[in-house]
């Protein structure tokens, strides 16, 4: 029997990726390389292979499971990133319009805020760049390049997400890792150790602990116009502060 996206990205997710190399291959422009129990990765230097990681690590903390498997290899002293590689193995014509869709879009919208993704994503079937891929009818994240510096102001895509019920798991996954302190810490090491900064870090955090405190008590449970104002008003606060000199 197949096995579903979520199986797919679980399952691999306890893989270790530091693994003997057969080949290495050119995806898409990027460096890649076949291992040797057969899985394909992306390699990516730094900074980005922090970003990737970065991405990569937040997605399995807070239940989005949403990044294909990222981790970093210290190989000759030199410190990169290799993440499994999916195919798309569906039609490129999505119907990014359906109910389930845009509840789908709503919830990645909120992941791509806590990463601060500053490129936008293309939720349509142009031939732009978008930043995700399609796989067994789910969305994938990828490409996380110009993350964890400056969160883009215009967060969500308002037409598809406005109205919609935010799901879940998102709302719970945000209350546990709010409430584990352990868990906290544990993520906090692990996206330092990848390589992102300590304002980055801090940053991601903030984001979190401020989407916590919009869930509770069922305050939001959907994309309205005053959360999505709300969530701007942080957005302009945060880079207001990453603006301000650091006193010494």
């Amino acid at each position: 029997m197949a096995l579903g996206l979520l199986d797919k990205l679980r399952t691999n997710s306890d893989v270790d990726l530091d693994q003997e190399v057969v080949r290495t291959f050119d995806f898409r422009g990027q460096r890649a390389v076949e291992l040797n129990d057969g899985i394909q990765a992306i390699e990516y230097d730094m900074p980005r292979a922090a970003k990737e990681t970065g991405a990569y690590i937040l997605s399995e903390a807070l239940g989005f499971h949403c990044v294909p498997k990222t981790q970093i290899i210290i190989n000759n002293q030199k410190k990169y990133a290799r993440q499994v590689i999916y195919e798309e193995n569906t039609s490129p014509q999505i119907d990014y319009t359906s109910k389930s869709r845009k509840e789908e879009i709503a919830a990645l919208d909120i992941f791509d805020f806590i990463v601060a993704r500053d490129d936008a994503q293309e939720y349509d079937n142009s031939p732009l760049a978008k930043n995700h891929i399609i796989i067994d009818g789910r969305i994938v994240l990828v490409d996380f390049e110009f993350a964890f510096d400056s969160p883009r102001s215009n967060v969500f895509h308002i037409e598809q997400v406005r109205g919609q019920q935010i799901p879940d798991y998102v709302i719970e996954g945000t209350k546990l890792f709010a409430e584990d302190t352990q868990l906290q810490e544990d993520v906090r090491a692990r996206l330092s150790n990848s390589g992102l900064s300590e304002l980055s870090i801090r940053e991601v955090l903030e984001r979190i602990e401020f989407l916590n405190s919009q869930f509770e008590d069922n305050r939001v449970t959907k994309i309205t116009k005053k959360f999505i104002s709300v969530v701007e008003q942080f957005v302009q606060s945060q880079n207001e502060k990453r603006r301000q000199p650091i006193l010494t």
